[in-house]
């Protein structure tokens, strides 16, 4: 299905009030598509999620520990630059999580840290595969002394992403049309 609903970001409205105010707007929004029969199904299986959107700074532009995508990693004093094979991975997103722990209303993340994502562009891994399972890495870091990483010589161009800022919001979600409970609604 691929719908979702942004929640207001409206902080003068109680969180209750702002997600059954999207609930509703995407009971609106599938009555619109024809599947108003559906609704309650579908509302059902709406999940609150966290939407990251981006914004292209320069990366001088962005503080040393900042949630971004791209760019070029804060880690850790230490910590090295994880590599697939021998070979540098490009950061995929830095999220500081006291950025995200206000989107994150059942408190199911870290509240405090930096998680990282690191992926090796070179191969484009898709990760179907188990032996493909060595070409991302996840890092959760609670150290808050960061540096401003150098890339590696060896980081391969397909492995350097521009740097953007990032921004979060609430959304309720629908899941994909591949989901056995959108499939079983036999859309």
């Amino acid at each position: 299905m691929g719908v979702s609903t942004e929640l207001s970001s409206d902080g003068s409205v109680p969180f209750a009030e702002r997600l059954e105010a999207a609930r509703e707007e995407l009971r609106r929004h599938i009555d619109e598509l024809g599947l108003g029969r559906l609704a309650d199904q579908l509302v059902g299986l709406a999940k609150l999620s966290i939407r990251i959107r981006t914004e292209p700074p320069s990366e001088e532009e962005l503080e040393t520990g900042c949630s971004k995508m791209g760019g070029t990693p804060d880690l850790p004093e230490g910590m090295a630059w994880p590599e697939c094979n021998g070979v540098p991975m490009g950061l995929l997103a830095q999220l500081r999580m006291s950025d995200v722990a206000p989107y994150d209303p059942e408190g199911q993340l870290p509240k405090e840290g930096l998680l990282y994502f690191f992926y090796e562009a070179k191969e484009l891994r898709w990760g179907f595969d188990p032996k493909d399972a060595g070409n991302w890495k996840v890092v959760f870091s609670e150290d808050g002394t960061l540096r401003r990483a150098t890339p590696p010589s060896g980081l391969p161009r397909e492995s350097q992403f521009r740097a953007c800022r990032v921004s979060f919001c609430n959304e309720l979600t629908l899941p994909g049309w591949d989901c056995d409970e959108i499939v079983s609604l036999e859309l």
